[in-house]
This record gives structure tokens, sequence and C-alpha cells, in this order.
């Protein structure tokens, strides 16, 4: 006698129980991908703006500041739609998940700490 593999919703388990709920929802997913974007994005312009100074002791491209904090506001809204996906998750209670955890710390640190730290820079060396 052969079985059929039951589908979901064809047995008489809930539906949000572990064995039918994937490993990442697609909030906390999402936003996961987003928030690895502004990380990347603010890295790159927190790099070209200040290694000048760091690594060559001069100037660099700071007479290009107002520049690279217009270019700040992308990584902003980028930033605070990360944030906005991660507590969606939360409030799906899919929030205990690890990625929906760590995107929503990351997205709430980009969004609070980066543009004080592109403003200052990397402070006495």
């Amino acid at each position: 006698m052969t079985t059929n593999p039951a589908r979901l919703g064809q047995t008489n388990e809930p539906r949000n129980s572990p064995s039918s709920v994937v490993a990442a929802s697609p909030f906390a997913l999402a936003s996961g991908i987003v928030v690895l974007v502004a990380l990347v994005s603010y890295v790159t312009l927190y790099a070209t703006m200040w290694s000048p100074v760091v690594l060559w002791n001069n100037e660099g491209w700071l007479f290009l500041y107002p520049i690279f904090l217009a270019a700040w506001v992308p990584v902003g809204m980028i930033s605070a739609t990360s944030l906005g996906l991660a507590i969606a998750s939360w409030v799906r209670h899919e929030g205990r998940r690890s990625l929906a955890a760590v995107s929503l710390a990351v997205a709430a640190l980009l969004l609070t700490a980066s543009l004080p730290a592109l403003w200052f820079g990397p402070g006495p060396l």
C-alpha cells in the first residue's frame, strides 16, 4: 500500500506548525535583502568619502561634501524601507527568526547612526 504525502491543509495539524512553516518569511527575507543593499551602499559611500582623508592625510574629496550628504538620502530611504519590512515581519509574528531580528537591528542602526557617522567621519586617529 502506497501513501501520498499530505499537502498543506489536508492534515489535521494547524497551518502554522513548525513542519509547514518555511525557514524565512517573505517579509523577513525582503527586509534582509533591502538592509544588505543599504549597508553595502553606505559602506561604499563612507569609504569613498573618508578613505583619502585617512590614507593620505589630506582633504581628499571633501570639497564634494554636500554631494556625499545628498547621496545619503537614498541610503536613509532604503534603511527606512527595511525597518518597515522588519516591523511588518515582527507584527506577523515572524520576528523570532534571526533574519528578522538582525535586519531590524541593522536597519535601525543605519537609520539612526549613519548620517552622524558620515558627517563626523572617522574621528581623531
